[in-house]
Parts: C-alpha cells; sequence; structure tokens
C-alpha cells in the first residue's frame, strides 16, 4: 500500500521544518551589514513551507506513478528466489500479493544444487536475486553471493520478519559482522490523543453530513421488505472487549440463521472468516448500499462513543476470534476501524493470509500519519469499488459475514 512510504515523507517534513527554523534563526542574528537582512521572517517561513511541500507532493505523486508502471509490467523485476521449500512458497505468495513492487518470480532453487546460483540466475532470465534466511545458512550460498554480485544481479536477502515497517529495522555492526537492530515502539501518550482527536473531529463532521443520504436509504430499506433498518452484530474490540456494530441492514432479515445454506460459497476456506461474493441473502438495496460504502455510515457513532476509530484492524466476530492465535490476537491492542489496510489494499483477495498480514502490519507500524494516508486512500479506492460493482450488479461485500 502507498501509505508504507510514510516514513520517507516524515522524513522531508522533518527536514523541511529543520531548515526553516535554521534559516530563521539565521536572519534573526544576522549583523545589520548582511545582506540577509533584506529578508524577513514571514519570507523565510512562507518559502520554506512551499518547497516542502512541493518536495512531498512531487514525492508522493512519482511513487505513485512508479507504482502504476509496476503494476502494468512496464518496469518489471524478475525475482530468482533461494530457499527451502516453505520459505520458497512463504515468498512466492507474498509477490504475488504485492504486485505494485513489479517483482515477478522466475524460478525457485534450495541453494544446494551442483548449479552455481549465477547459472541458475542466467538460465532463468532473472535480474535479481531473493535469499531467505534458510538458505543463508548454507556456506556454499553465503560463497556465491559475492559472485552474483560482480555479475551485476541484485542480491537481496530476506530477515525473515513480518509485519514490521522497515523504520523499525536499523542496520548495525558487531566488528565487521552485520547486525539488523530491531528497534522497540516509541508511540507516545500525545499520538494516540491525537488519533483520539482525529477520530471525533472527522466522524462528527462526516456523520452529520450524511445525514439525508442516511434518511434516504432507511427508506428505501422499509419500501423494499418492510423490515428493521438496522442491524446489530457482536463484535470483538479493544483488549478483547465486545462491543455491538451497528450498520444499514443489507440482507434479507434472517441472514444470520441462513449462513449454512451458503456455506458453500465461502471464498475464505483457508481460515475462519466467510465472504461470499455473490450471496443470495443480499437484497436489492443492499448491494447499492454495499457498493457504495453507505452502509457502513452508522459505525461512526461507535467511533464517536470510542468503540472504534476510523482506521484500524476489522473488527471481529467472537467465533472468529476463537480461532485466532497468540499473535494475531494483538490486533487488540488497537481500536477496530471502520476501514484500514486490509480495507483498502486486499478487500478482494479472499485469503485469510492476506487479513492477517493487513492487521499485523497496521498494530506493529500505526502512526497518525498512516492513518490519514489509508484515509486518503480509502476515498479513491470506495469510488473504484463501487463504480465496479454497480457497472456489473456484483454484490460486493465490504467484509466477512457482513448482513
Amino acid at each position: 500500500v502507498g501509505s508504507l512510504h510514510v516514513i520517507t515523507h516524515r522524513r522531508l517534513l522533518k527536514a523541511g521544518v529543520i531548515t526553516v527554523a535554521a534559516a530563521w534563526a539565521l536572519v534573526s542574528i544576522s549583523p545589520s551589514s548582511w545582506a540577509l537582512d533584506a529578508v524577513t521572517t514571514r519570507q523565510v517561513v512562507a518559502g520554506g513551507v512551499v518547497a516542502t511541500v512541493v518536495i512531498v507532493v512531487w514525492r508522493w505523486t512519482a511513487e505513485a506513478h512508479a507504482a502504476r508502471r509496476r503494476r502494468c509490467g512496464r518496469t518489471e523485476e524478475r525475482v530468482l528466489i533461494v530457499a527451502d521449500h516453505g520459505d520458497a512458497h512463504d515468498l512466492l505468495d507474498f509477490i504475488e500479493a504485492h504486485s505494485e513492487t513489479g517483482w515477478r518470480a522466475v524460478s525457485w532453487v534450495e541453494g544446494d544444487e551442483t548449479e552455481p546460483l549465477v547459472a541458475s540466475a542466467r538460465r532463468a532470465g532473472a535480474t535479481s536475486v531473493l535469499v531467505a534466511p534458510s538458505a543463508l545458512r548454507r556456506q556454499t550460498v553465503q560463497a556465491q553471493l559475492h559472485e552474483l554480485r560482480e555479475q551485476g544481479l541484485r542480491v537481496r536477502l530476506d530477515v525473515g520478519l513480518r509485519d514490521l515497517h522497515p523504520r523499525h529495522l536499523t542496520l548495525g555492526a558487531l566488528g565487521f559482522e552485520s547486525l539488523l537492530l530491531l528497534e522497540p515502539p516509541r508511540l507516545t501518550a500525545v499520538q494516540h490523543a491525537l488519533k483520539r482527536a482525529v477520530d471525533v473531529v472527522v466522524a462528527t463532521l462526516m456523520l452529520l453530513l450524511s445525514l439525508p443520504l442516511l434518511m434516504l436509504a432507511a427508506l428505501a430499506i422499509v419500501i423494499e421488505d418492510r423490515g428493521p433498518v438496522l442491524f446489530h452484530q457482536r463484535r470483538i474490540g479493544r483488549y478483547g472487549v465486545p462491543f455491538d456494530v451497528v450498520k444499514l441492514r443489507t440482507m434479507v432479515p434472517d441472514a444470520e440463521a441462513r449462513l449454512a445454506e451458503v456455506a458453500h460459497l465461502n471464498e475464505r476456506a483457508d481460515g475462519p472468516l466467510f465472504k461470499a461474493s455473490r450471496d443470495p441473502r443480499v437484497t436489492r438495496v443492499g448491494r447499492v448500499l454495499r457498493a457504495t460504502s453507505i452502509d457502513e455510515v452508522p459505525q461512526l457513532w461507535r467511533v464517536i462513543r470510542g468503540d472504534m476509530s476510523l482506521v484500524g484492524p476489522r473488527p471481529a466476530l467472537p467465533e472468529e476470534v476463537s480461532h485466532f492465535d497468540d499473535r494475531l490476537l494483538a490486533r487488540h491492542r488497537m481500536r477496530p476501524g471502520i476501514t484500514g489496510i486490509w480495507q483498502v489494499a486486499h478487500r478482494d483477495d479472499p485469503s485469510f493470509d492476506a487479513y492477517r498480514r493487513a492487521d499485523l502490519l497496521y498494530v506493529e507500524n500505526w502512526s497518525v500519519l498512516l492513518d490519514l494516508a489509508i484515509l486518503a486512500r480509502t476515498i479513491p479506492t470506495v469510488l473504484g469499488r463501487s463504480w465496479r460493482s454497480l457497472r456489473t450488479r456484483t454484490p460486493l461485500s465490504p467484509e466477512p459475514v457482513s448482513p
């Protein structure tokens, strides 16, 4: 997701602030004989702000353009994977799930074959080599890494850590040996307070602006089948505390009782979640509400109350949580969100692994800037999915088991 470049833009913003402060200090203390005396503080600040904004916008635009080119295959990088069987499948799935990188796995070797890695790469037409930790344990592989570099091949070493942003890793050394330092979390009370303030202000404004739309949607639901307008469902929130999610009803009134009838349509057979893109329980009005995400609007009240956040992990059902391992239960450190990395990057990916990775990635790396980036990405994502869904008349499900 493009929001993972937030760390780069944070550094650019920090550099801009420092530059403006240094220039202002220089102007303030400069002797009257200096030519800088003609420059006012307002000009220094305005120039620094404009320059910083231009650099950040240009960088963000350039990265978005490069990502589009990679997704279209215009800057494809052909990758040879060097790993044991288990790591190889993990890396293959990871590369396939991130088309925005422009990588394409062309071959896989375990590293203990008689054929040198350079020959394997040339035979497969690879332009780079990705080496897993399992292969690095072999002296034969380590001995060939220098030869790969000398032959002009890019060599990347997988550190074996998932769900962590690179900003948490620092390259260090012990003597002449390379080490990676895993930085501890540095989230402050101010960051938590700022996240909560953004939630309350933005959710309140959005709820007030959407009231006329909610009234029209409620009227359409009642006219279609005379059933209840709202749907309540128990979910698990922060610290494992249950709460009720409130949404506009998009399925027939007895949808939960009929779940067994559509179990064979589940597209998430690799985990405890249920999702069916063409669920027959979805009503005609519900199809439109789901396609446009209007059914999610009542959840803004839960954000204002503090049960949810605008951005966070998807609120899980109690029966789903009962299948989560200890690692995935770490998602309960955060309030569940209306949107998140899963919604904007993997919403159409039926695999439970994508859902798991997205939640843990957010929990381990969240920041206010990351939240803002996800919110900005949500708007075009919702509009794009709405157009595709309404055009094809496919009742896309905003999240699993959401009557």
